[in-house]
């Protein structure tokens, strides 16, 4: 699961690549689930995940459902600590409102608005964000489409706990929110450069399928196993040309190209040229 969430997704290909806000984005939301998971044995840790959350806004604004969400999960199920909770986010939060209000005049600056928000072609970017060959999720990191599989292997042996719910509603939330921004596709980038910071998710939801399959046996667990490691190393392929070779991220400018990446369609759907072939 470490290594594919580091090699095979686009915390390779894209976070890794410069200083997008999409790496220490995604640190925060990892380590706040790592906290939210450890509260089963030390429920005094709760507290502590919203300063880390807070610090995710601070990064990046489409982190709010995360903060929305947990923060929802907390009230309902771990009322004690809420107040502590609240506390610790005005940390990072009061900081960062002064600060703006210092430089901006206002609480908020233009990039964290939604009023940014509004796209005409909101179905295509829903469809786009998920299987565009440009830009679509499980083309460039189809082994997350096991992440599906692991959410519908707890739900069908009831073992779904509520936490799970919250996460995938963050995922949900964050696919829809992308999307509605008129540039889903994320510009100058490689692949899925707008859903990178839900990684850590997919990641989460990826581990009961490894452990379904582990428990099969014969050729259904062969076969499964098979699946798995052909997405994977895909997955690895891909992500790896977008890492390693200047080509994959020159397509974004490409003079002889039927159009330009800032017109999103009809480039985005263009599967005579693949982005992460370009340079081979």
């Amino acid at each position: 699961m470490a290594f594919i969430f580091a090699f095979c997704t686009s915390a390779w290909s894209t976070a890794a690549r410069a200083l997008w806000q999409h790496g220490p984005s995604m640190l925060m939301l990892t380590l706040s689930l790592y906290v939210i998971l450890l509260i089963r044995n030390r429920p005094k840790l709760i507290q502590f995940a919203s300063l880390l959350l807070a610090f995710s806004y601070v990064i990046r604004p489409t982190d709010s459902r995360s903060i929305i969400l947990f923060t929802i999960y907390v009230l309902l199920q771990h009322r004690k600590y809420f107040f502590r909770f609240v506390l610790w986010a005005m940390v990072a939060a009061v900081p960062f409102v002064i600060y703006n209000l210092i430089i901006y005049d206002s609480i908020l600056p233009w990039y964290y608005r939604a009023s940014r928000l509004g796209n005409p072609n909101f179905f295509e970017a829903l469809l786009g964000n998920l299987a565009s060959p440009a830009r679509g999720l499980f083309v460039f990191s189809p082994i997350l489409l096991f992440s599906i599989f692991g959410f519908t292997v707890k739900a069908r042996e009831k073992n779904l706990i509520k936490l799970d719910y919250f996460v995938l509603a963050i995922i949900i939330m964050h696919w829809i929110t992308i999307s509605l921004n008129a540039d889903w596709w994320g510009g100058w980038a490689f692949g899925p450069r707008m859903f990178s910071d839900m990684i850590p998710y997919f990641i989460y939801f990826l581990a009961p399928s490894i452990v379904k399959i582990s428990a099969w046996r014969n050729k259904q667990k062969v076969a499964a196993y098979a699946v798995f490691i052909s997405l994977a190393l895909f997955s690895l392929f891909v992500n790896f040309r977008g890492a390693s070779d200047k080509e994959t991220w020159l397509w974004n400018k490409d003079p002889n190209a039927p159009a330009r990446v800032s017109d999103g369609y009809p480039r985005m759907w263009d599967w005579s040229d693949l982005q992460f072939l370009r340079g081979i």
